[in-house]
């Protein structure tokens, strides 16, 4: 089959009252396009599942930018045997989805997905899948959520296909967890900690300065490990200063045992 040939964008002309080929853009066993714009500009994406010239499913999948005349390469992303590319606009973020299906041994490759960062994608991190037929992304309740159809292990075509939760976390921490009751491990800009005495068995007080890249989702736990040397019993510690209303109750436990303060 020839795979590698050209995909075919047309034009509505208002004279003729037809459409007329305005460009023509190569690619490799394209199954997928999405349209998406962006502060104004128009975007294509393209995902391509198969090089013949390799006989490779693993190749690039690609973003095309208007330039005002034609759709110009912006950006390609390495995809194996991609089959659904998806843009989504959640919280004000916008993210482009890229299902995979194999990568010319596994069938359990990952699916992609990348964040607009104002000039190009990055890549925010993998969703699990096996052999990938599509991806849909949805808000709930202010939540986006990405189902995955899975559609074939290797085995038979009897498999559950899922649906995953982007937390909050994707806007600090580069990466996507699936679970609800996830307790994420956040990223900081500044991070101290001081006390205010060296003496052995006087009476301290700890000080710690946090500042996380962005803000943290309501009910995220801060641990901080390593609290090795003090002879303060196991249980619950008052917090105060100025943010000390920022923490439930005010308060944290600390584990003498693991020197650890939760």
């Amino acid at each position: 089959l020839p795979y590698n040939i050209d995909s075919l964008i047309y034009r509505y002309n208002n004279t003729t009252d037809a459409f007329e080929l305005a460009q023509s853009i190569a690619t490799r066993g394209a199954v997928d396009w999405e349209h998406f714009v962006l502060s104004s500009r128009h975007y294509l994406c393209v995902a391509n599942s198969f090089d013949a010239e390799f006989s490779s499913s693993s190749t690039t999948s690609v973003v095309y930018a208007w330039n005002g005349s034609s759709f110009e390469e912006l950006q390609h992303f390495p995809t194996h045997g991609a089959k659904v590319c998806k843009y989504v606009q959640s919280a004000g973020r916008h993210f482009l989805l890229l299902a995979n299906s194999y990568d010319g041994s596994r069938l359990d490759v990952e699916s992609d997905m990348y964040t607009w960062d104002g000039s190009k994608f990055v890549f925010v991190g993998g969703l699990p899948s096996t052999g990938a037929a599509s991806l849909a992304p949805f808000e709930i309740n202010n939540a986006l959520y990405i189902a995955v159809a899975n559609r074939f292990n290797g085995a038979g075509f009897t498999l559950n296909s899922t649906v995953h939760r982007v937390r909050d976390a994707v806007r600090w921490r580069g990466a996507i967890e699936y679970s609800d009751s996830f307790l994420p491990s956040a990223g900081f800009i500044e991070r101290s900690i001081s006390d205010v005495s060296s003496v052995r068995d006087a009476q301290n007080n700890i000080t710690v300065v946090i500042r996380p890249e962005s803000d943290l989702p309501s009910g995220t736990v801060i641990t901080i490990s390593g609290l090795v040397g003090s002879q303060t019993p196991t249980g619950t510690l008052g917090l105060s200063g100025p943010d000390a209303g920022l923490f439930r109750s005010a308060t944290a436990q600390f584990s003498l045992s693991s020197s650890v303060l939760v």
